[in-house]
Order: C-alpha cells, then structure tokens, then sequence
C-alpha cells in the first residue's frame, strides 16, 4: 500500500500527535503528505531509512524514508515505501462472496458410474 491509499484523516497537511519512531528515538511530526514527512531539523539531524509512525500509543504505520531537502528548521523527507499496520490479522480464507460455489456436478457423475 502506497501513501496514495492511506487514510485522508492522517496525511492532511498537520500531523497532530504523529511522531516518528526509529530504534528508540522518538520525534514529533510537523507533517505528513502523500510525498513524505517532516520533522524539526534539530531533532532528526540523521534519520535511518526504517522509520515506525504512532499516534499515541497505537502504531499506524511503518515505512522506508530518504532525505529530501532542509527548509530553515524543518527537515523533509520523502517516502519509498510505506506500510499501513492492520488492526486484526490476517485472514487465511476468502471471504463469502469470494469463493467459488461448490461444483455439484463432479459427485453427480460419480454416483452413475
């Protein structure tokens, strides 16, 4: 999943109560976009590619960044890849409407031989 999927409500311009987790260094964003983030240029001087994105304690996100550009105190990076944590696990079957219907017409056949 790509930015472009990601909910509207989280990636609107202001990032109110986002922060960036790398290792055990947390920052708060100053913003989240389709293209990228960004945080104070202070406080992240050197960011790893792997990054982890919060809001509080829930864990929305985790994705790959590279640097893009300084502007005055405000450091941007954009994303390479981005993944959407999921709130349930994974399914291992297809939903109802999905599946293909039983084929009958197989043990129909059987019974005349």
């Amino acid at each position: 999943m790509t930015i472009h999927e990601l909910p509207e409500s989280w990636r609107s311009g202001r990032a109110r109560g986002l922060r960036l987790v790398f290792g055990a260094t947390s920052v708060p964003l100053r913003s989240l976009s389709r293209g990228g983030l960004s945080v104070e240029a202070r406080s992240a001087p050197r960011l790893p590619g792997h990054v982890h994105i919060y809001a509080g304690d829930r864990h929305l996100a985790s994705g790959l960044i590279c640097c893009d550009r300084i502007d005055g105190d405000e450091h941007r990076f954009l994303f390479k890849r981005i993944t959407p944590c999921k709130t349930r696990p994974p399914r291992d079957y297809a939903p109802g409407e999905l599946c293909p219907a039983p084929d009958r017409g197989a043990d129909r056949l059987r019974q005349g031989l």
